[in-house]
């Protein structure tokens, strides 16, 4: 079975979703281990901070939010702000980790060991920031 994926030959919708689940099928172990080692922290705790913050206001356990706290990003105005920003992080790593994956899929050897799957990953993440910055202000 030919493990190479060849990233500029046209195709139409089936083949490329044909070859996203070859692509998974053959790299699922080492894309789950690098996905769980990377992304999975921020992501739980991102969700977890924005779902609390979103359940109080849901709530209306801060009924008198406004009245009781001098600033609007102290209490649940934080707690949401940290969330959306640990799931922005957990975002860009999400699309560092695929990216380096496929980097190295194609070169023919995904590497086992996360510092060598991670050599020279961040510095290309560097370029991505102005853009999430960007994002996360909008």
């Amino acid at each position: 079975m030919n493990n190479t994926i060849n990233v500029k030959q046209t195709r139409n919708i089936g083949d490329i979703l044909t070859d996203t689940f070859t692509y998974i099928r053959v790299y699922y172990k080492s894309l789950t281990r690098m996905i769980a080692v990377y992304v999975l922290a921020p992501l739980m705790i991102g969700s977890l901070m924005f779902s609390v913050s979103m359940g109080q206001m849901f709530a209306g356990d801060m009924q008198d939010f406004a009245a009781s706290q001098d600033s609007p990003f102290l209490g649940m105005g934080l707690e949401l702000f940290g969330g959306f920003f640990f799931l922005m992080i957990a975002y860009l790593l999400l699309m560092g980790v695929i990216y380096q994956h496929i980097y190295y899929a194609g070169k023919g050897k995904v590497p086992d060991n996360i510092s060598d799957f991670s050599e020279g990953m961040f510095s290309k993440l560097m370029r991505f920031i102005p853009f999430m910055i960007l994002l996360y202000i909008i």
